[in-house]
Order: C-alpha cells, then sequence, then structure tokens
C-alpha cells in the first residue's frame, strides 16, 4: 500500500489473526450450542469472545505507543459496581497499559485515593474534579476511551471526548471486559 497508515492497520490485523478452535460434530447433527459457528463444512466453531477483546485490545494499545502520553478516560459516578470497584478497575486497565509500554494518565485512580484518603474532598464533585483534569487534558496527546459499564453515559467520559475532540486530539476505544471480567458489570 501507499498510505503507510493503510499499511499500517493492514500489518495489525494479519499480525492479529485469531487462532480458532475446532470441534467435528456427528454427521447430520445441525445444533448449535450458544456462541457456536459454523464453518463452510458444517463444523462447528468456539469463537472466545473474550479472545477477540483482548485481540483488539493489542491492536489498540499497540497504536497507544506513539504518544508522549495518553489520558485514560473511564467512567466513575455512576459505575454499577461502585466508586472504589471504579476506581479500581480504572487502575487496572491503567496499569495494564503501562506494562505494555503506555505513558498514561488516569484521572480515577489519581483523584479517588486523593478524596477517599484526603477526607476533605467529595469523591463526586464532578465541577471539581473536571476542574483538575483540564490542564492534564490539554497536556496529553491522545484520549483512550476504555468501554467499561456505563462508559456510554458517563458525564465525565462525555465531557472528555468533547474536549478532545474540541482540541482535534486522537481518540481510542479500548476493550477491557477481558481484563476487568464479570465484576465490572
Amino acid at each position: 500500500f501507499k498510505d503507510t497508515a493503510t499499511t499500517e492497520i493492514y500489518t495489525l490485523s494479519l499480525h492479529d489473526a485469531l487462532p480458532i478452535s475446532w470441534r467435528r460434530r456427528p454427521s447430520g447433527d445441525r445444533r448449535h450450542r450458544d456462541g457456536d459457528q459454523t464453518d463452510l463444512r458444517g463444523r462447528a466453531m468456539n469463537v472466545n469472545p473474550h479472545i477477540e477483546s483482548e485481540a483488539e485490545y493489542i491492536r489498540v494499545s499497540q497504536l497507544l505507543l506513539r504518544y508522549r502520553l495518553v489520558y485514560l478516560a473511564t467512567p466513575y459516578t455512576d459505575y454499577a459496581a461502585g466508586l472504589d470497584a471504579a476506581a479500581r478497575h480504572a487502575a487496572q486497565v491503567a496499569a495494564r497499559l503501562i506494562s505494555d509500554g503506555v505513558r498514561v494518565f488516569a484521572p480515577i485512580p489519581h483523584s479517588h485515593m486523593i478524596a477517599r484518603g484526603g477526607g476533605a474532598v467529595d469523591p463526586t464533585d464532578q465541577a471539581l474534579w473536571l476542574g483538575q483534569a483540564a490542564p492534564l487534558m490539554a497536556a496529553c496527546d491522545a484520549l483512550c476511551i476504555a468501554r467499561m459499564p456505563g462508559w456510554k453515559v458517563s458525564v465525565g467520559v462525555s465531557h472528555e471526548i468533547k474536549a478532545f475532540s474540541a482540541a482535534n486530539k486522537t481518540m481510542h476505544f479500548l476493550p477491557v471486559d477481558w481484563l476487568i471480567g464479570e465484576a465490572g458489570a
């Protein structure tokens, strides 16, 4: 390809090809278990959605390596599992990105610990925390939105998306269900 971005995406797509496990069904058996898919020869394929999510995570995290600093957007106030779980899951995502070589700022674990440890600051005061986050968003080159439960309705994540969009900065959506597990639901 002449376009380097197309070449990079094509290369990553080939690199991220997933192994598929096959199992034969008795001849004439047309029943499927939930989640099974069938190949052209009628053989059932078991495709694990967590493996697909992890492969997508790897693809996105590789793209994030090019940035000097990445801002990690995660839901907090209305996280179904609670504030502590929201901060813990955001920290898990940030830790994984950091271990993969991505330079990341994660405002939720940062502010949650300050609010819980300091005691005098309300962890759900959105005006306070959005004001604290503004210069940090300006310093970051890209936004990484962790697709944790509730990210689509999060006021904070929505604000962060608007801020990065207005600044004409790149945004990436990161699947994390395989990382935080069912506890995030």
